[in-house]
């Protein structure tokens, strides 16, 4: 860390990497072109191999979400974000994985902003958050006024859409003994009829928590996951792009 850093850095404007000048990473998905920022990692954390295309239709992927779901990493990356301290205060992290709803009947479409939300919603519900906050009711020892549980969307409305993508977003809190440590921001984005993107943002205090008095963390990643998603472009295939527009705009039901 640099001595400027050091005496002209401010805990309470908390800085990453540069987004501007980062440059553009994009990945070919069965034809749909996904581009967003790649700067250089900066958080220490294990390096994983990039690839630049996938066939969303021939990959193999792997059961998730207690085999609700089909899903493969496609991308990774991660960094700190630095104050006055020499130590980071804490991190974002982004995982992207390429998912496969294995509940979708045939005439469902994750185009469908409806179809997608139930999808969405049926997520959120039954989540490892969901799940860990049941184990820990159950315990005999568990004391609602002493250990926090996991915060997550109650209802549609803590669900929110996005636009830019035609995808929703959605953040659980992890807790830890007396505070929030971090914060799990989830992007749903569509790319064909059964197969989504979801781009996970892992926000992370270390040493503290994440909403603290000493510095900004929480504003800070959520400001750069906002800035990220800004720059985020998704150009669909043909394929995608018909399957949006007949999602989009049925063909009105024929009666006799």
């Amino acid at each position: 860390m640099s001595l400027l850093r050091r005496w002209f850095g401010d805990d309470h404007n908390l800085k990453a990497v540069n987004l501007e000048t980062a440059p553009r990473f994009t990945i070919d998905l069965s034809g749909s072109k996904l581009t967003f920022p790649r700067p250089k990692q900066t958080l220490l954390m294990p390096g994983e191999f990039q690839r630049s295309a996938f066939d969303i239709y021939t990959e193999e992927l792997e059961e998730w979400n207690t085999k609700r779901a089909f899903s493969k990493r496609i991308h990774v990356n991660g960094w700190d974000f630095w104050g006055k301290q020499a130590e980071a205060p804490g991190y974002v992290k982004i995982d992207i994985a390429l998912t496969k709803p294995c509940l979708l009947t045939s005439e469902k479409s994750l185009f469908n902003q409806k179809h997608l939300l139930e999808w969405v919603m049926e997520e959120v519900e039954t989540g490892w958050w969901a799940r860990q906050n049941k184990k820990k009711a159950m315990m005999e020892d568990w004391d609602p006024e002493k250990h926090r549980l996991y915060q997550y969307p109650q209802s549609e409305k803590e669900v929110h859409f996005y636009q830019p993508l035609s995808g929703y977003y959605f953040d659980v809190l992890e807790p830890g003994d007396n505070g929030f440590q971090a914060i799990e921001t989830y992007y749903w984005i569509p790319i064909d009829n059964n197969y989504a993107l979801r781009v996970l943002f892992f926000s992370k205090a270390v040493g503290n928590y994440i909403f603290s008095s000493e510095h900004n963390l929480a504003e800070a990643s959520a400001n750069f996951i906002k800035d990220f998603m800004s720059k985020v472009t998704l150009e669909l295939s043909d394929k995608a792009k018909a399957q949006k527009q007949a999602a989009e705009n049925p063909l009105p039901l024929k009666h006799d």
